[in-house]
C-alpha cells in the first residue's frame, strides 16, 4: 500500500545494538554485526469523518563493515556500508476497521559516522530497502554511545 500525507507528520523511534569484532590497528577494517527495532507512528490523518491510524514496526539483524580514518586524538571519520535482513508489521486502521502485513526484506546501508572521544558516534546513512516492490529509501540521522573498553 503506497500511502503519502506530505501535511501530516510521524515519528520514529528505535534501539540499536552491536559490537565490533575486529580489534586491530585504528586504521583497519571493522566488522561490526548489529541488531535493531524500530518503531514509527504516523502519520495519523482525520476528517470528514474519519480517523486513519498508520505505524510500522520493525526488527533487524546484519553487520557493517567500515575503515575508520583518523583526524585528531581521539576522533575518526568511519566511512561503512551495512547489510541487514529486516522484518517489518505495518497496521492500518481506519475507524473500527484495520489492515495489518508483515514483509521480510534486505536492507543496504551507506553512511559516515564520526567518533567524538572515543565514547559517541554521530551517524548520518541513507538505508535502501532491497526486495520490496514499494520500499523507499530513507535518511537518518543517528547518536550512539560506544560502551566497552578504550581502544
Amino acid at each position: 500500500m503506497d500511502f503519502d500525507a506530505p501535511l501530516e507528520t510521524g515519528y520514529g523511534v528505535g534501539l540499536a545494538a552491536g559490537w565490533q569484532l575486529s580489534s586491530t590497528a585504528a586504521a583497519g577494517a571493522q566488522l561490526c554485526p548489529f541488531v535493531s527495532i524500530a518503531g514509527v507512528f504516523g502519520p495519523n490523518l482525520s476528517g470528514a469523518g474519519l480517523n486513519v491510524e498508520s505505524r510500522t514496526v520493525s526488527a533487524a539483524g546484519g553487520a557493517s563493515f567500515g575503515i575508520p580514518l583518523p583526524l585528531v586524538e581521539g576522533r575518526s571519520l568511519v566511512p561503512f556500508a551495512s547489510l541487514a535482513l529486516a522484518r517489518a508489521r505495518r497496521s492500518f486502521s481506519v475507524g473500527d476497521a484495520a489492515v495489518n502485513s508483515s514483509d521480510t526484506f534486505a536492507q543496504l546501508g551507506l553512511g559516515i559516522g564520526l567518533v567524538i572521544s572515543n565514547r559517541l558516534t554521530v551517524r548520518p546513512a541513507v538505508s535502501i530497502p532491497v526486495g520490496r516492490e514499494d520500499g523507499q529509501s530513507t535518511l537518518s540521522i543517528a547518536a550512539y554511545v560506544n560502551l566497552g573498553r578504550r581502544r
